[in-house]
């Protein structure tokens, strides 16, 4: 048995953690200087280099049921604080607080959801297709790689969805600039580290490898796939 298994409940766990966070501030608008941009970008990069790592890890079958139970936990999340939010506090401006802090949760689900459905499928696909081609090495660079396709199309999708109406078009396009600029960057610099973690958990990886890799992102059966081959970053 592989004992890399014993981190990927707690890697899976930070992953839904800072996917939930980001949800929360989705709808915090901030401004500095001529830079606008929602909150929520501010962390959200960081699922992305926690999937990176997982599929880097325990390979594609994995980060895609990680996907889809963060998804259905964001679900969860959002119905369960909706109907809290709904329960009156013992003062009606504490109620109006929470519902007014709270109440668009369902509409960020719906954005991220359907940009997880998109973007975070390519980023996993893409750093795992193009670990097949460089026989498991360049991790950094396919983390960066995969990140920016991802989070372009993750950005267009879930943010039109999210904030149209609420903010001008024009807004919209700077806030989706700022926000991709922030995010390349991010993955940049935080690449190094994504490295360094994934390279401390290889150490103790057991070889096997599969005949094929299923990349179809609607099935996430137990079948094991090809990463733990790969030894090199």
């Amino acid at each position: 048995m592989n004992r890399n298994s014993d981190y990927v409940a707690f890697i899976a766990m930070v992953y839904i953690t800072i996917d939930l966070a980001s949800m929360v501030f989705a709808y915090k608008i901030i401004e500095v200087g001529p830079v606008i941009g929602a909150a929520s970008s501010l962390i959200f990069p960081l699922t992305y280099s926690t999937m990176d790592i997982i599929a880097e890890i325990y390979g594609y079958q994995m980060a895609k049921k990680i996907v889809w139970y963060g998804l259905i936990c964001d679900l969860i999340f959002s119905t369960l604080v909706l109907l809290i939010s709904h329960v009156p506090s013992t003062t009606p401006s504490e109620s109006m607080a929470y519902r007014q802090v709270l109440g668009l949760l369902p509409r960020a689900v719906i954005a991220q959801i359907s940009g997880a459905l998109s973007g975070s499928y390519i980023n996993i696909y893409l750093v795992s297709k193009w670990k097949i081609m460089t026989n498991g090495k360049y991790f950094w660079l396919r983390s960066i790689g995969s990140s920016a396709i991802g989070e372009a199309i993750m950005l267009v999708i879930s943010v039109f969805i999210a904030l149209t109406g609420l903010l001008s078009f024009s807004k919209l396009i700077l806030l989706i600039m700022y926000a991709y600029l922030y995010k390349i960057f991010f993955a940049i610099v935080i690449s190094p580290f994504v490295s360094i973690v994934a390279l401390v958990l290889k150490k103790s990886i057991v070889n096997w490898r599969a005949e094929s890799v299923d990349f179809n992102p609607f099935n996430i059966s137990n079948k094991p796939d090809f990463s733990s081959n790969f030894q090199k970053s």
